[in-house]
């Protein structure tokens, strides 16, 4: 048991160097504001908020903990990604364990069973922890959606399993696998598959299909109820965030046949972890191709040989049957997004073949000896595969940068986001060449005109930012951030009218949102535009007296503009919000040292150093 820890631990732990990817993290992590606290009012968002298309408050508040305990510095939320992964591996042994433990009445309980019990869900948890395939749900900050999903969805497996094997069951066994199944709901809408898996379950290795269906069918209701639910407010959610693709826009049969694609593509991956890549892009083409048409022929000639014949190969059913009902619910038929497949979708289904195939080498590799080395030979190759993805999730430039080079046709998404990740390292001619290439490829796409736009904006070409921002809007008017950066750029064009009415326009987009003020009063005064910044922060504060952040900001502003005392006062609010952001206490400090209080700022700067030297 300690070995597939141990090993998943020493493989990901470079990952805890690596930083934040412009890739939905600074929308679920680093510019959400509902993040930063737990008191009621940011509990009751966490709760009922369908951010981003997503109902999924036990990700939230796992953010929110990480935020705690680290503010925005990226390792803590590497480290917790590290730690739930390693969670996950455990579980997958305990599961394996479980499984191969009720097929004792078949083998007896000899001494070379239980050890060949434990080396194939030893040897199943090792490729779970180590596949290349698991890498971007571990590297990925935002993807905390799937390990916690999938950490509640293998915990209620065990527990369901505990039950359903027993005897004479224990029902606090049924209800705990009902309390983490609904927690793995309130994670990702991946567990909707669920209640299918138990009846899976049920039928092997429980067997319990045999008798007592009208029972067994009953127990299986909160389950469905609980799916049911949650797909509805799925749909409405993705739907209001307007992340579903239109019939119109992929049809129905190309959606079924790319689903049989995804079903043999994951499968290869399995086999053959190489090129993978953060986005596989959807491309429009003829449904019924060749390629697509031979993965719905396999599929369906597996399918319906292994439900012929399920009493000749349970084990081999079973898994195919699990991949399949755990794959479903990210297969592209209700189409969100656009990636044709993702490796994050493989982290739950793969685990039946993983099982399947640790238990053939371990009673079928003859001499036995030659068992050790394979397994070495094994784990080297996946680990260093691993180890190799991981760089590729260093940054956001080496991520999209791989990306390109990997992917056969191009991808105005992965122009676009590398383009920006070139704004942030301030590589203009790169940024210029990369968003022009996005926009070539697709001028109809709005963030490409918004990164030009910012471009600009940064160099300070007032005329071309603002065509770049027009073009965003005229695209989508729905987005707020163009009508913000266009607002800034009336401001300096001197067009106050014109610079409010965006302005306004953008806040009633946004909800009157503090993080979007606050942002606002941050680009207003990278700009030198300080008395428009001090408004948008003060009116971040006025929103959300709870926001460290602003209130941070907001102590800056004072303390530039020498109103030290209002600065200090701001600041200290930042502080007592969060005592643990070094930055927070360093800035107080500055201000402490600028009135002319040499004391209190030394004792500030070594809190800041010590917390620092601990990290």
């Amino acid at each position: 048991m300690s070995l597939p820890l141990l090993l998943t631990f020493l493989v990901y732990l470079p990952l805890l160097k690596n930083g934040f990817i412009n890739w939905d993290d600074p929308v679920f992590v680093g510019e959400n504001p509902h993040i930063r606290n737990f008191n009621r009012d940011y509990l009751y968002w966490m709760f009922t908020t369908l951010h981003e298309g997503n109902w999924s408050p036990m990700t939230w508040l796992s953010f929110a903990l990480d935020y705690q305990l680290g503010g925005l510095d990226p390792w803590i939320y590497h480290l917790d990604s590290l730690v739930l992964h390693g969670v996950n591996t455990l579980l997958v042994f305990l599961l394996s364990l479980k499984v191969l433990s009720l097929l004792r009445a078949d083998h007896g309980e000899s001494d070379t069973f239980k050890w060949n019990l434990f080396a194939c869900a030893s040897l199943t948890a090792v490729l779970f922890g180590i596949h290349p395939l698991h890498v971007e749900p571990v590297a990925w900050v935002t993807d905390r959606i799937d390990l916690l999903c999938s950490f509640f969805f293998l915990a209620a497996l065990i527990f369901y399993l505990d039950y359903a094997s027993q005897p004479k069951p224990m029902k606090w066994k049924y209800w705990a696998s009902l309390l983490f199944f609904f927690a793995a709901l309130m994670s990702k809408a991946m567990a909707l598959s669920f209640p299918a898996v138990l009846l899976l379950l049920d039928a092997w290795p429980c067997g319990r299909l045999r008798g007592q269906k009208r029972k067994i069918m009953l127990e299986k209701l909160p389950f469905v109820a609980g799916a049911l639910v949650l797909f509805g407010m799925t749909v409405v959610a993705r739907a209001r965030a307007g992340s579903l693709a239109d019939l119109a826009i992929v049809p129905l049969d190309f959606r079924l046949m790319n689903a049989f694609h995804s079903i043999i593509f994951y499968l290869c991956k399995m086999a053959a972890p190489t090129g993978l890549t953060p986005l596989y892009p959807l491309h429009l083409k003829d449904a019924f191709s060749m390629g697509y048409s031979l993965s719905a022929l396999i599929v369906t000639a597996a399918t319906v040989y292994l439900l012929l014949f399920r009493r000749k190969w349970p084990a081999l059913a079973a898994a195919w049957f699990y991949y399949l009902i755990t794959l479903a619910p990210a297969l592209g038929i209700l189409q969100v997004g656009s990636q044709a497949a993702a490796d994050r979708y493989f982290y739950l289904p793969g685990i039946g073949f993983f099982l399947i195939f640790s238990t053939f080498l371990v009673e079928k590799i003859r001499p036995k000896r030659l068992l050790v080395p394979l397994i070495i030979i094994l784990g080297a190759a996946l680990g260093y595969g691993s180890l190799r993805q991981e760089e590729v999730w260093r940054d956001s430039m080496t991520l999209w940068e791989h990306t390109l080079k990997s992917l056969q046709r191009n991808s105005t998404i992965t122009y676009t986001l590398l383009g920006d990740a070139y704004l942030e390292q301030k590589k203009w001619v790169d940024a210029s060449v990369i968003l022009d290439h996005a926009i070539k490829l697709d001028p109809g796409f709005t963030y490409s005109h918004n990164g030009k736009g910012k471009m600009f904006l940064e160099l300070g070409d007032w005329k071309q930012a603002g065509e770049e921002f027009n073009d965003s809007i005229r695209l989508d008017p729905r987005k707020a951030w163009p009508w913000c950066h266009l607002g800034i750029v009336s401001e300096k064009m001197r067009s106050k009218d014109s610079a409010s009415r965006e302005i306004q326009t953008a806040v009633q987009l946004e909800g009157d949102d503090a993080w979007l003020h606050c942002h606002l009063g941050l680009d207003y005064l990278q700009y030198g535009m300080k008395s428009a910044a001090l408004a948008e922060t003060l009116e971040a504060v006025k929103i959300d007296p709870h926001f460290a952040e602003a209130h941070d900001q907001l102590g800056l502003l004072y303390t530039d503009l020498t109103r030290f005392e209002d600065g200090i006062e701001e600041l200290k609010k930042a502080v007592t919000l969060e005592p643990g952001n070094v930055g927070y206490n360093l800035h107080l400090a500055r201000a402490y040292l600028l009135q002319g209080r040499p004391r209190e700022a030394l004792s500030l700067y070594k809190n800041g150093f010590n917390y620092q030297i601990f990290h």
